[in-house]
């Protein structure tokens, strides 16, 4: 990856200038490339959203070795996730996985953002960029980016499910090979990945207790593709997760909830997740909600 310190600032942002100025044309290439010929199946829409995708990847390097750096001038993306879902000259009439392919970008972008900020201790930064107001231009009002569907799972352009972007994101880095220079093996990837939707998964049941004051509607759950995944990665996800409980618990907090009302609904909310996961798309779940001993592993209880 690229070195981004507070010595280079002006060099870092020269270079990314320098390839941001490609994708639209990039793009607009993949755009007549593809909208005639629609893809037949599965495998051909995500070699198809493959392949588009690839103009981005200089700039999601870029952009993930300011993360990485820690340093300030750097680790604000939200810029960046807004470049990516509005490109110049894109006009959004057409197919759905042709006009929304920039959200199938910036779902990719998110999860990576997420699996970095986990990587290097930085979870408050992954939270902050979920909680970014995002204004898409199929919609008329901003809300925060983990609430957006099309952003979080459900990506037209991979399917439209959630196990289906899941499926194209846990097969990234066998794609990008230049991940392997951030992650050490695949099983780090997807640790790192399940790590930051555990989190998600807690930022959404935050937001239902200060939005609506219980779980009335805990019904568009969006963050729950790590239950998919094995019991192992799951576990190893979770340690990495709860090593840094101050964070974990600033997930609710700094939503306004405060450590009783989580004490009081955490038991309804595992509750609620086990009794949706046959109503919902992951259809090989199998085994524990990994994080049901969330509070007693990070030392939470109405006295602390």
């Amino acid at each position: 990856m690229l070195e981004a310190d507070v010595t280079d600032i002006v060099l870092w942002r020269k270079i990314a200038r320098h390839y941001k100025a490609s994708i639209g044309e990039s793009l607009i290439q993949w755009r007549e490339k593809h909208e005639p010929n629609q893809p037949q199946n599965m495998e051909e829409m995500h070699e198809a959203a493959l392949e588009g995708s690839a103009a981005y990847q200089a700039m999601v390097c870029i952009a993930l070795s300011g993360v990485e750096s820690g340093n300030r001038e750097f680790t604000d993306q939200t810029a960046f996730l807004h470049e990516i879902l509005n490109p110049r000259k894109w006009y959004r009439t057409g197919y759905n996985h042709i006009v929304y392919f920039p959200e199938a970008v910036a779902f990719l972008y998110q999860a990576l953002h997420g699996a970095i900020c986990i990587q290097t201790k930085q979870l408050s930064l992954a939270m902050r960029l979920a909680r970014s107001r995002i204004s898409l231009p199929s919609e008329s009002v901003a809300r925060a980016l983990f609430k957006h569907p099309r952003i979080m799972g459900r990506i037209d352009s991979l399917g439209g499910k959630s196990e289906h972007a899941w499926a194209f994101l846990q097969g990234l880095p066998e794609k990008w090979r230049w991940l392997e220079t951030i992650f050490d093996t695949i099983d780090e990837y997807r640790e790192l990945i399940s790590a930051y939707y555990m989190a998600l998964s807690i930022l959404e049941f935050a937001d239902l207790l200060a939005t609506d004051g219980g779980l009335q509607r805990a019904d568009r759950l969006m963050s729950l593709c790590w239950l998919t995944e094995g019991a192992d990665t799951k576990r190893r996800a979770y340690s990495l997760l709860i090593s840094d409980p101050e964070n974990v618990k600033a997930i609710w907090r700094e939503a306004g909830v405060d450590d009783e009302r989580v004490v009081e609904f955490w038991p309804m909310w595992i509750e609620h997740i086990g009794s949706r996961l046959p109503t919902l798309e992951y259809v090989t779940f199998g085994g524990d909600i990994t994080y049901r001993t969330l509070l007693d592993d990070i030392s939470l209880s109405t006295a602390s």
